[in-house]
């Protein structure tokens, strides 16, 4: 009891909220509403009971727990809880879906630009791994790419690595198909 106040769960039982009142620290007389919703889906007995089986320290969270699923269900009565979860989890769903999307397109913005420069991140040194694009045409990964319409040739990235004092050094050179020779 706070400055001769009852505690909502007392004033609903119509009974004097005495100083040593379980419920009177978590129901105050101004969470009258709050524990409406807990006492309609738990009832007094069953909110007592799980009030006292919790340890000393996790009463609050749990009678806060028991606040939220109750007022869960007077929101949404058919689903309660379920349905925040689920609404959640779609929400969580079309978020990554999105971030999925963005990284996608990032990636293809990153390899344009690299191939554009003529020095590609994704190309290791381990020599075997080497990138080529074709300009000019319909098969060109970027249409961007292009650099008018008549032009088709590719480009091949080949990597020369060196590892000197645990340091890896890339260098690409370019060349054209076909020829071999140096760009």
């Amino acid at each position: 009891m706070r400055g001769g106040q009852a505690c909502a769960a007392c004033k609903h039982q119509r009974r004097r909220c005495w100083p040593g009142c379980a419920l009177a620290r978590h129901f105050p007389a101004e969470r009258a509403a709050e524990f409406r919703s807990v006492h309609r889906l738990f009832g007094v007995s069953n909110l007592m009971r799980i009030h006292g089986a919790a340890p000393p320290h996790l009463r609050d969270h749990a009678v806060r727990a028991m606040v939220f699923e109750a007022e869960a269900r007077r929101r949404d009565p058919v689903h309660g809880c379920l349905g925040l979860v689920r609404s959640l989890s779609a929400r969580i769903n079309a978020v990554a879906r999105e971030i999925a999307a963005v990284r996608r397109q990032i990636d293809r913005h990153r390899t344009r630009d690299a191939f554009a420069t003529g020095f590609p991140e994704e190309i290791g040194c381990s020599g075997a791994l080497m990138k080529s694009i074709v300009v000019g045409s319909s098969e060109a990964a970027e249409p961007s790419l292009s650099s008018s319409p008549s032009t088709n040739y590719s480009m091949t990235f080949k990597p020369h690595c060196t590892v000197e004092d645990g340091v890896e050094t890339r260098n690409y050179e370019r060349y054209s198909e076909g020829s071999g020779t140096r760009r």
